[in-house]
């Protein structure tokens, strides 16, 4: 129904009357609903009435005569008329009474009148044909401009939690990045038992290729109500029938229809009757639960041609997985951003603020830098899932505000605003918070104990211990434990943390604070740092403490993993049974593609790493073959914890802790090297393939077998030998290190340092200078000096790699190419810097 305001001079009410009459007929059949100023009762404010009735209305009648122009109080409502027709919350049609001059008055010639041609009703003949053709005239706008978004609702739905310091009225469209969204269907197969395939949907219209009827699952903060919000605003925009609603409002056993109604009125502005005719209508319901009506489905079904719900993972496995009236509904998951996704978000980050065509450049290098701390926070999605919701917060916090005191790193503080931010949700403040956070801690630290079970009877026993010691109140644990999202959940008969960040944080918190009694538990989880579990308790107690102690004994366990191996130097000699496998290795890998089609690649690869890591499990330490390889985890595992160390604690810590830090990294990266390049190592893997290959009957002798170990095994170990290498760097790379990576390295102590040092360059610069491409040329000269090629091709692997993965300028990437002997290519990006 749309709603029609009358804007007229008293001394005219008579013309309203008899429009009102011969507009009965489209009053009575629903299509609008009038009002003016005579409707206003007694006690009601006057003016007040007729602003909000005017801002309310979908069509406004401005009833034009010489009373009407001369009048104060009608020249206002043309005014704020005229202001809502352009920012399209009204349609404003001018009306003549009786003959005035119109046209000259507030540009109201560019409207088009009624009656006819502008002719006043006052010089018709026949009156009745005067307000017969303003009918059609209001009739065909109930027709060509049925209904239209209210822009305070879409103002509303575009609204955002996110907020710059550099720009207040950011929308959500400036943060927009489509979500990883997968179609996923289950099948049977006779010999594998149940099979998921898994499609990528790459946007709105993509949704609905295999179905009209969508159920959407997603995790707490994944963003459904983001995407119900973007699908309705494309469904708006492409001139689709639609409507928004929330399953809390789907409540009432009957009346479904009115629930309709009610939303379609609150959403859009036009008649409802003429909306409800229209075919092809979508239905968009953001958070179904098991409290809303679950037979209102039968009824959307039966009314709308395209479904979309959207529910948490959790409603959807507990209540409506076998439900019948989903059935014929196609499943989709939201899952985290890929790294190609978080890249396009960290851009439009970085673009807010600045008009269009003022931008600075958003330089490759940065988003490197910024990448890092949030693969730093993020930790491979298994701690922190990579939502928009999350990245977001954590830019917003590194951005905004950083703790003054040292009692929590940057990093820890970022997850601690994650975790106040849910509890100030949930209902808590001030001192709540305090208690809430110790609780919290002695829980986190209970169910470690008692191996990550923890039952309802688990949780009542350690209450009344809790509260023989601390004063808590009730409505804290119930709001931590049992309100509608808690910190802490209850899932399949055992309470647990509802992210891994929470759980970490708090035992690592627990364990920072209690680290004196609790030290032979501590020792004992670094003992076993290949663990993933114990790796992240080790990482987060780093983010809460400044006990020197703990820091000197990650170093100390650091040092003693493989103590008996020597760090790799990478010096000619040592690597001299590789050269003949560079034969094997491309010499040129610059890719001629586009800096973003090359940062894409780089990603989609970084994103299968991280799906890799996840199908891994924990070395079986039960298995006595396996002690070399808990070494070689237990090297790793070091590696990103005195890492993240070197991240967290660069202010805190003296220069020559840190040297010391940053050599314990490297030295056991290096010595992982070792292993690989090692003449012995390699030589007895070699007989041992070699013997494998012989009893395959792979190769019929000496010479075919040893061309088989130049063609696969060695060129696998240089490969093995650059990754580990990258590994170092990614544990290192800090930009506030630079002055401690150069004098740890220093120059010229071996091939391997310089190696590192020179990625070090590459993996923290915002942009390349000519002094770094000095340091790479001098490097190349040295190594050239020294016949070290295997040396001399990891440098150019990584000078390649970068060449074609940032934005060089012109001469400096002809320099390094000249310099290496690659042929030239200039490779400039698609994106708009």
């Amino acid at each position: 129904m749309i709603k029609l305001f009358y804007s007229y001079s008293h001394k005219d009410e008579s013309f309203r009357d008899d429009m009102e009459k011969h507009l009965a007929t489209l009053q009575q059949g629903g299509f609008i609903e009038e009002w003016h100023d005579r409707r206003i009762e007694p006690g009601q404010e006057i003016q007040g009435e007729i602003d909000r009735h005017l801002h309310e209305s979908d069509v406004i009648l401005l009833l034009l005569s010489p009373d009407f122009l001369a009048s104060s109080e009608c020249i206002k409502e043309i005014k704020r008329s005229l202001d809502l027709h352009g920012r399209g919350q009204a349609r404003v049609v001018p009306i003549i009474v009786r003959p005035c001059p119109w046209k000259s008055s507030y540009d109201l010639s560019k409207l088009l009148a009624l009656p006819k041609d502008g002719k006043p009703i006052s010089e018709w003949k026949n009156r009745d044909r005067a307000f017969l053709d303003i009918y059609n005239g209001i009739k065909k706008i109930l027709e060509v401009v049925p209904f239209s978004l209210r822009k305070e609702v879409k103002d509303d739905i575009t609204e955002i939690e996110f907020i710059s310091h550099s720009d207040d009225n950011a929308r959500l469209d400036d943060f927009f990045v489509f979500p990883n969204l997968v179609r996923q269907k289950d099948r049977m197969d006779a010999a594998q038992g149940r099979d998921y395939r898994k499609s990528q949907i790459g946007d709105f219209t993509d949704i609905w290729r295999e179905s009209k009827r969508i159920v959407v699952v997603g995790d707490d903060k994944s963003g459904k109500t983001v995407i119900c919000r973007k699908l309705f605003l494309h469904q708006v925009a492409a001139g689709v029938p639609v409507v928004l609603l929330r399953g809390e409002d789907i409540r009432s056993p009957v009346h479904h229809e009115n629930l309709i109604i009610n939303s379609f009125r609150k959403q859009f502005r036009g008649g409802y009757d003429f909306w409800k005719r229209q075919e092809g209508k979508t239905l968009v319901i953001d958070e179904f639960t098991s409290n809303s009506r679950l037979q209102f489905i039968d009824f959307a079904k039966e009314n709308f041609s395209s479904i979309f719900v959207a529910m948490s993972e959790d409603e959807y496995f507990s209540y409506f997985k076998d439900e019948v009236k989903f059935a014929d509904f196609e499943f989709l998951r939201i899952q985290p951003l890929s790294h190609v996704k978080q890249e396009q978000l960290i851009r439009k980050w970085k673009a807010l603020g600045a008009p269009a065509g003022k931008r600075a450049p958003i330089t490759d290098g940065v988003v490197d830098q910024i990448e890092d701390r949030l693969n730093s926070i993020i930790l491979h999605n298994r701690v922190v899932p990579r939502y928009p919701f999350y990245v977001l917060s954590v830019l917003q916090t590194y951005e905004a505000f950083m703790p003054r005191s040292l009692q929590i790193t940057a990093y820890g503080h970022c997850y601690q605003s994650l975790i106040t931010a849910n509890l100030v949700k949930s209902g808590m403040q001030g001192d709540d918070i305090d208690s809430a956070f110790n609780f919290l801690g002695y829980l986190a630290f209970a169910m470690h104990e008692n191996s990550g079970e923890f039952s309802r009877k688990n949780l009542e026993e350690f209450l009344k211990v809790y509260r023989k010691k601390y004063v808590i109140r009730s409505s804290v644990v119930n709001r931590c434990t049992e309100v509608a999202k808690p910190v802490v959940r209850f899932l399949s008969g055992q309470y647990v943390f509802r992210y891994p960040f929470v759980y970490y944080f708090f035992l690592g918190y627990y364990l920072a604070r209690h680290y004196e009694e609790c030290k032979e538990q501590v020792n004992g989880i670094a003992q076993e740092s290949y663990r993933r579990e114990n790796a992240f308790i080790l990482i987060f107690m780093i983010h809460h403490t400044q006990n020197e102690e703990l820091v000197n004994m990650l170093l100390s366990r650091a040092m003693v993993v493989l103590d008996d191996v020597e760090p790799a130097t990478l010096s000619a000699e040592s690597t001299r049974l590789l050269e003949e496998a560079l034969e094997e290795v491309p010499d040129q890998v610059a890719s001629e593609r586009s800096v973003e089609s090359a940062r894409e690649i780089q990603r989609k690869h970084r994103d299968r790493i991280e799906s890799d890591l996840s199908a891994d499990d924990d070395p079986n330490e039960d298995e006595e073959a396996v002690g070399g390889i808990n070494d070689i985890y237990r090297s790793l595992k070091n590696m990103e914890v005195l890492g993240q160390i070197l991240k967290n604690k660069y202010g805190s810590l003296p220069k020559s802790r840190l040297e010391e830090i940053v050599k314990a990294i490297s030295n056991a990266g290096l010595r992982l090297v070792s292993i690989f390049t090692d003449q012995e190592g390699i030589r007895g893997l070699e007989k041992y393939l070699t013997k494998r290959a012989g009893d395959q009957d792979v190769a019929d002798d000496d010479r075919q077998r040893a061309e088989f170990l130049r063609k696969y095994l060695r060129p696998m170990v240089f490969v093995l030998t650059y990754g580990m290498l990258r590994k170092i760097g990614v544990s290192i790379r800090k930009p506030e290190l630079l002055a401690v990576i150069r004098d740890t390295y220093g120059k010229g102590q071996v091939p391997a340092y310089d190696l590192l040092r020179l990625f070090f360059v590459f993996d923290t610069a915002v942009e390349l200078q000519e002094s770094d491409v000095d340091y790479m040329e001098e490097l190349c000269d040295g190594f050239r000096k020294e016949h070290n090629v295997v040396a001399e091709r990891l440098l150019s692997l990584a000078v390649q790699t970068y060449a074609s993965t940032h934005y060089v300028p012109y001469k400096l990437r002809q320099r390094m190419y000249k310099k290496l002997d690659i042929r030239y290519k200039a490779n400039l990006p698609n994106f708009k810097k």
